[in-house]
């Protein structure tokens, strides 16, 4: 049994209804307060945000300034060890060019004490697999 295992989904769900409602509050309650939160590595000047005040602004800055008409859904949920991985498609407008987008984000939140400890994001599904110690299915 690892640390994944003592998370509370429902709660995790919530969290990701927050962050679509713009409720930092809401949506910060399962992340430590030195959370390491890295951006996804094909991202230009891709950097790591430390500590939930960073992460704020982080989404602050970086997902409510930057896009319009946005909609966050949490797709898939899956628990390894210490790790879970979220699968998450964000639906948005860029607010400079008004240009749509449909991202599938992957996102995999490593653990302890009950705590989000890490967060590292990819677009590659085999990537976040990887991450995520995740053993890809069998084709």
């Amino acid at each position: 049994m690892g640390e994944a295992d003592n998370v509370d989904l429902e709660e995790l769900r919530r969290n990701f209804e927050a962050i679509g409602e713009r409720d930092w509050e809401g949506a910060q309650t399962l992340l430590h307060p030195d959370i390491a939160w890295h951006d996804p590595p094909e991202v230009p000047d891709a950097a790591v945000h430390r500590g939930r005040e960073a992460v704020r602004r982080y989404w602050e800055e970086e997902l409510f300034d930057s896009w319009s008409n946005w909609h966050l859904e949490l797709e898939e949920i899956v628990r390894a060890a210490d790790h879970i991985l979220a699968v998450v498609r964000l639906h948005a407008t860029a607010r400079h060019t008004g240009i749509e987008q449909n991202i599938e984000l992957f996102q995999v939140f490593t653990y302890r004490d009950g705590l989000a400890v890490e967060q590292r994001a990819f677009f590659n599904r085999a990537q976040a697999l990887d991450a995520a110690g995740i053993d890809p299915p069998s084709s």
